[in-house]
């Protein structure tokens, strides 16, 4: 196939699997948003804020993770290197989250929007299901008024999410919470390359992925910015974890090419295509808690899961890793200690291993009570 057709068949799939999207998440990093020196690029604030408005224009509903609060408020106290300790780091989120909403209500309101903050950690997704319903609401209730949502990490007081944190990962976790059909990850970069562009010029864009493989995760290297947080490798992470969900992911570069554009087909970036289908809000909950301990199954086990779609009995459990109570989240890992599922353990650590590797039957004699046949039930079980 010539690259002029193969570039009309990526346009015309893109354009079809856009065609009847109703929800997105717009993820936009720092660099793209700041200029050389640090400072808020304004005029592209409002370029972008015209182009959300084209696509609210077309009714698919719009949240925007926005970076570049640190960035915008290493510009404002004329900072030309990320400063490494945390207090500097929180004065900066501080007077860079000002910066960073005052210009998006300016550029929204030419186009008659209203704007709506929401400063969000880990922590606040994971843990309480009700809270994490609570956020829910608050996301539908900006969407019912009409209000764009920007998202930020409250890198102000989350000392944890300074060190370690990145906007990718928390993206794919607001999509899967809102309920997203797609994400669209804005970032200096054209795409997933099959070779390091910085190394290699002739390294060409992948322009669809249908499965995270080990060989695509070895594609992905974290950024050289040190003003910047995260790279190609947290991206792949964010796309694994909602390809897993049923969610597309579009990484594309945020100043060679608009929203409107790629939505319209424009083959630009690197599209991520989900096997499976949307995934149920139980389910994008399990994905969104922290990982508290493994599983380590036999073949026969891992194999059940994958291909039957069935519950873990605890006859399949190999080793069990960490400590872990009832309704935690487990990783669940084959023989080749990959990960193929997570989910909610029906019993702790210590009792999982008490009844590691034996029959359903024997649960009762071992423990002293019964609290089910299953490890890990069916219905609390998402395949990564």
């Amino acid at each position: 196939m010539s690259a002029i057709a193969e570039t009309v068949d990526i346009a015309a799939d893109r354009k079809a699997r856009f065609g009847s999207l109703e929800r997105i998440v717009v993820k936009v990093g720092t660099r793209i948003l700041t200029a050389q020196d640090n400072s808020l690029d304004v005029e592209y604030v409002q370029d972008l804020a015209t182009q959300m408005a084209q696509i609210r224009s077309r009714g698919v509903e719009l949240v925007l993770v926005s970076s570049g609060a640190v960035g915008a408020g290493m510009g404002r106290l004329g900072l030309t290197k990320r400063p490494k300790s945390i207090e500097e780091l929180q004065a900066c989120a501080s007077v860079g989250q000002v910066q960073l909403m005052h210009h998006y209500k300016l550029a929204l309101r030419e186009h008659n929007i209203a704007v709506g903050q929401l400063l969000l950690t880990a922590s606040d997704l994971r843990g309480s299901k009700d809270r994490y319903i609570h956020i829910q609401q608050a996301f539908r209730g900006l969407e019912h008024a009409g209000v764009l949502p920007v998202v930020n990490e409250n890198d102000t007081v989350a000392v944890e999410e300074l060190r370690y944190g990145d906007n990718d990962q928390l993206s794919a976790h607001v999509a899967n919470l809102i309920g997203a059909d797609l994400m669209v990850v804005f970032t200096t970069a054209d795409g997933l390359c099959d070779e390091n562009p910085a190394t290699n010029q002739h390294a060409q864009v992948i322009p669809t992925v249908s499965e995270i493989t080990s060989e695509i995760e070895s594609l992905a290297a974290g950024t050289d910015d040190e003003n910047a947080i995260g790279g190609m490798d947290t991206k792949i992470k964010a796309a694994k974890m909602l390809m897993a969900t049923g969610v597309m992911m579009l990484i594309a570069h945020g100043r060679r090419t608009t929203l409107p554009q790629l939505l319209d087909g424009e083959p630009s970036g690197t599209l991520f295509v989900p096997k499976v289908d949307r995934a149920d809000g139980h389910k994008r909950y399990i994905l969104a808690q922290s990982v508290e301990g493994t599983l380590n199954l036999d073949d026969g086990a891992a194999n059940a899961i994958v291909g039957g779609g069935k519950s873990l009995l605890p006859s399949g459990i190999t080793n069990v890793v960490g400590k872990f109570t009832p309704g935690d989240v487990v990783s669940l890992k084959n023989g080749g200690d990959t990960e193929i599922a997570r989910g909610l353990t029906t019993y702790d650590a210590m009792d999982m291993r008490r009844i590691a590797g034996r029959q359903s039957s024997d649960i009762t004699e071992l423990l002293g009570y019964h609290g089910g046949d299953e490890a890990v039930h069916r219905d609390n079980l998402v395949l990564v």
